[in-house]
Protein backbone atom coordinates (compact mmCIF):
# COMPACT_ATOMS: atom_id res chain seq x y z
CA UNK A 1 0.00 0.00 0.00
CA UNK A 2 2.58 2.52 0.90
CA UNK A 3 4.71 1.60 -2.30
CA UNK A 4 1.93 2.38 -4.16
CA UNK A 5 0.85 5.47 -2.73
CA UNK A 6 4.69 7.07 -3.00
CA UNK A 7 4.84 5.56 -7.12
CA UNK A 8 6.02 8.22 -8.97
CA UNK A 9 6.13 8.61 -12.77
CA UNK A 10 8.44 9.82 -14.72
CA UNK A 11 5.78 11.05 -17.80
CA UNK A 12 3.29 11.98 -15.81
CA UNK A 13 3.41 15.02 -12.39
CA UNK A 14 -1.04 14.08 -11.29
CA UNK A 15 -1.22 10.79 -10.28
CA UNK A 16 -4.79 10.94 -11.74
CA UNK A 17 -3.05 10.97 -15.71
CA UNK A 18 -0.89 7.90 -14.65
CA UNK A 19 -2.46 4.52 -16.01
CA UNK A 20 0.37 3.29 -13.48
CA UNK A 21 -0.85 5.14 -10.44
CA UNK A 22 -3.83 3.08 -8.69
CA UNK A 23 -4.16 4.85 -4.96
CA UNK A 24 -4.90 8.43 -4.23
CA UNK A 25 -4.98 9.59 -0.36
CA UNK A 26 -6.76 12.70 0.36
CA UNK A 27 -4.63 14.39 3.76
CA UNK A 28 -8.01 16.58 4.77
CA UNK A 29 -10.66 13.67 4.67
CA UNK A 30 -8.30 11.08 6.14
CA UNK A 31 -9.37 8.43 3.01
CA UNK A 32 -8.27 6.39 0.04
CA UNK A 33 -9.30 5.68 -2.38
CA UNK A 34 -8.98 3.92 -6.03
CA UNK A 35 -8.39 5.50 -8.68
CA UNK A 36 -10.63 5.23 -11.61
CA UNK A 37 -8.76 6.03 -14.77
CA UNK A 38 -11.79 8.11 -16.78
CA UNK A 39 -9.83 11.18 -17.42
CA UNK A 40 -11.23 12.93 -14.47
CA UNK A 41 -10.20 12.94 -10.85
CA UNK A 42 -12.80 10.25 -9.57
CA UNK A 43 -11.77 7.74 -7.09
CA UNK A 44 -13.68 4.50 -4.97
CA UNK A 45 -13.31 5.19 -1.44
CA UNK A 46 -11.83 2.27 0.30
CA UNK A 47 -11.53 1.30 4.02
CA UNK A 48 -9.56 -2.00 3.57
CA UNK A 49 -6.14 -2.62 2.12
CA UNK A 50 -6.32 -3.68 -1.84
CA UNK A 51 -3.31 -6.27 -1.20
CA UNK A 52 -3.72 -7.51 2.65
CA UNK A 53 -7.24 -6.37 3.39
CA UNK A 54 -6.20 -4.62 6.62
CA UNK A 55 -8.28 -1.58 7.46
CA UNK A 56 -7.09 1.35 6.53
CA UNK A 57 -9.23 3.53 9.64
CA UNK A 58 -9.97 2.49 13.19
CA UNK A 59 -13.47 1.44 14.05
CA UNK A 60 -15.93 4.50 15.56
Amino acid sequence: MQAALEMNCDAHDDPFQCPDSLIAYHEGLNQFGLIVHDGDRNVVVIRHCPWCGGALYEAA
